[in-house]
């Protein structure tokens, strides 16, 4: 039971004995639920994506407060030289090593691509040419420059020079990512956090206000905003489709709105999930069940209302009853069948307004009949007079 209960609920009870928060209590409570108000922002805004492209599978940089999409097939080249560089920077030196030390003199074929050495004595400019060539020459760059990092920095182009520090490495050297519905948990958690923990904050200082709060509903404070984060997940995965990535794209805005108000409104989300789930696992009829129904079925004849009735005015009529609604029935009035009656499993009520030719009776016929005919109910309603 909620907190907005909470006034009811003790009034069932005798004597209410109120705990009261001391002043301190209070200060605490207050500081604490700033922090949790602040946290899930604070991820709201470390793990919000830079953009998000339709058709295309969104993978990120895992660097929370910048969480930028990785570089299509057109810059991919760049960020391979930029994350290249970072891990050649990263390379541990080799303990007792000399880091004056020269590179080891390459293979033979490596010294072959070489002004004056390249192979049949060919000049060195050909070796520009030779794509093998060129690889080799790369590597002893790599490796000659292993211990001073700053003549690779100084190669990147400036575009990626003032990213390269943005670039977090996993333990395996590889570049850390994180996939674009991975990020929408995050969001969608954070936000349904955020959500009722303004719903809780309002309460708890309601209560605290008028001096009617207890200390048995602090384990709800505290279980309440995490299972709103497990329920905003919940109607995340009912009313969204992850495979809309590729194709219809992702509205941000609106996940991470709806998990807010789902945290908001726990109670009322409840409900929706109700709905949606009776939809999906309506049971079929059970004949043997509908033809016990008919089988019990009762009308309260003794407490039919109006037990008279004034034929000046509108009224209405109301026959209570249990299984009510078990068959279809056919309810006549005066000799007129009621089509706008309203049938419930307790309760029949129709509202009946008596013809000016008919206001001279003193008595008013009531029948209520199954869909076969049988005759159920034949009764009179008198006249007030």
């Amino acid at each position: 039971m909620a907190p907005q209960n909470q006034a009811s609920e003790f009034l069932v009870v005798e004597k209410p004995v109120p705990s009261p928060l001391s002043n301190s209590e209070i200060i605490l409570s207050g500081f604490l639920m700033i922090c949790f108000i602040l946290a899930p922002l604070v991820i709201l805004f470390a793990y919000w994506p830079d953009k998000i492209e339709k058709g295309s599978y969104n993978v990120y940089y895992n660097e929370p407060f910048s969480i930028r999409l990785v570089d299509s097939d057109s810059n991919s080249k760049k960020s391979d030289t930029l994350i290249a560089a970072v891990k050649l920077k990263k390379t541990p030196e080799k303990k007792g090593g000399d880091t004056n030390k020269q590179p080891t003199t390459p293979p033979a074929t490596t010294g072959e691509v070489k002004q004056g050495n390249t192979p049949g004595g060919g000049s060195g400019n050909s070796a520009q040419n030779d794509p093998v060539a060129n690889l080799v020459v790369q590597e002893q760059m790599v490796d000659s420059h292993r211990t001073d990092t700053s003549k690779i920095n100084t190669s990147l182009p400036d575009s990626n020079a003032k990213n390269k520090k943005n670039i977090a490495l996993d333990k395996n050297g590889n570049p850390d990512t994180i996939s674009l519905n991975s990020l929408i948990l995050i969001l969608v958690a954070a936000a349904g956090f955020l959500g009722n923990m303004i719903y809780v904050v309002k309460s708890f200082t309601a209560f605290v206000g008028i001096g009617t709060f207890n200390k048995q509903w602090i384990l709800w404070y505290v279980l309440k905003p995490f299972s709103a984060v497990g329920l905003a997940i919940v109607i995340y995965f009912v009313l969204n489709n992850s495979d809309d990535v590729l194709t219809k794209g992702v509205n941000l805005n609106g996940i991470v709105g709806v998990a807010a108000l789902t945290g908001l409104f726990t109670d009322m989300a409840m409900v929706k999930l109700k709905d949606i789930f009776e939809v999906i696992v309506k049971p079929n009829e059970d004949k043997t069940l509908t033809k016990h129904s008919k089988a019990v079925l009762k009308i309260d004849l003794e407490n039919i209302k109006p037990a008279t009735i004034d034929v000046a005015q509108p009224f209405e009529v109301s026959i209570p009853g249990e299984n009510l609604n078990a068959a279809k029935l056919v309810i006549v009035f005066n000799g007129v069948e009621i089509t706008n009656a309203i049938i419930t499993s307790k309760l029949i009520k129709f509202n009946y307004e008596v013809p000016v030719v008919d206001r001279g009776k003193t008595e008013f016929a009531l029948q209520i009949k199954n869909e076969a005919g049988d005759e159920l109910v034949d009764t009179n309603i008198g006249v007030l007079l």
